[in-house]
């Protein structure tokens, strides 16, 4: 059987921690262009004007479509981001 020290037990856990946590981001660039298409949402990100991102926009994550960026004046997702069907959390990659 395999012995490993604690230290060496905690920096593979660790280890292992940040890519499940790594994997489960999404992985984007800015949006440079909007859609008002509507979608199933499985995911979704607020994606911030900043001085690398110019457009403010809603990155979400379809079920068949992959990642698309949804202008945020489209009714359909002002409708649910104000019900609270879907959670859009700042991208914070994007700042």
């Amino acid at each position: 059987m395999w012995t490993l020290s604690a230290g060496r037990w905690m920096f593979l856990l660790t280890l292992a921690l940040v890519m499940i946590v790594s994997l489960s981001q999404v992985a984007t660039g800015c949006c440079d262009k909007v859609t008002t298409n509507r979608y199933v949402v499985k995911k979704c990100w607020e994606q911030k004007r900043s001085a690398n991102c110019k457009l403010h926009a809603y990155l979400i994550e379809t079920k068949m479509k992959g990642t698309r960026c949804i202008d945020p004046e489209a009714a359909w997702i002002k409708h649910q981001i104000k019900n609270n069907t879907i959670k859009c959390p700042s991208d914070v990659s994007t700042t």
